[in-house]
């Protein structure tokens, strides 16, 4: 049996994150604000995927400055669809707040972790050599109770070149992620 990664998306919301609240207000704008409405669509360099990001106001809430985070992963040509929720805060030094999370791991089901009190997402200052972590614990359908590990380091800052320009500045994240489970212990590393 195949076990999916345990925050397969944190990848793909360490990059929304640095494009929307991490550049510095002296040296650069801000070109995607971090306000309930925006969409953003990513398609994969080869065309095989699309990644939709969208900023709601979530339902229910009775948190001042609540954004739900909606990621909704696409393999193209196909109905393959997966979508990923996360609902954050922005602190007042810029940095994010994580308050909840329901992540799609296929088959094994979907892993739902709340944080009280929330926990960094990511820092507003993100110097090289910048280190955290996110625990998460939660149950899975199939494989019970996992305890992931993430420990994100900042590794370089350098220029990334897009269709729309080239980005100056921008965080190299090392994210190494283990997850404990009954069955296995799963170790991956991945960079942003």
């Amino acid at each position: 049996m195949k076990f999916t990664k345990f925050m397969p998306c944190l990848k793909t919301v360490s990059i929304l994150c640095l494009i929307c609240c991490f550049t510095l207000p002296a040296r650069a704008a801000n070109y995607y604000p971090a306000e309930i409405g925006n969409t953003w669509v990513f398609l994969r360099a080869d065309g095989s995927e699309q990644r939709t990001y969208t900023l709601e106001a979530p339902e229910n809430t009775n948190i001042e400055g609540l954004i739900g985070l909606k990621i909704t992963n696409e393999v193209l040509g196909t109905d393959v669809s997966v979508t990923n929720t996360y609902l954050i805060t922005v602190e007042n030094d810029g940095g994010l707040l994580l308050h909840q999370s329901a992540v799609d791991q296929g088959a094994l089901g979907i892993a739902e972790a709340t944080f009280d009190p929330p926990v960094t997402f990511f820092p507003a200052e993100l110097p090289l050599g910048r280190t955290w972590q996110i625990i998460i614990e939660t149950q899975l359908k199939l494989a019970g109770a996992v305890t992931s590990t993430s420990t994100i380091e900042v590794v370089a800052i350098e220029d990334v070149e897009t269709p729309a320009g080239v980005f100056e500045d921008c965080v190299k994240l090392e994210i190494n992620q283990r997850d404990v489970t009954a069955l296995a212990i799963l170790r991956k590393t991945s960079y942003q």
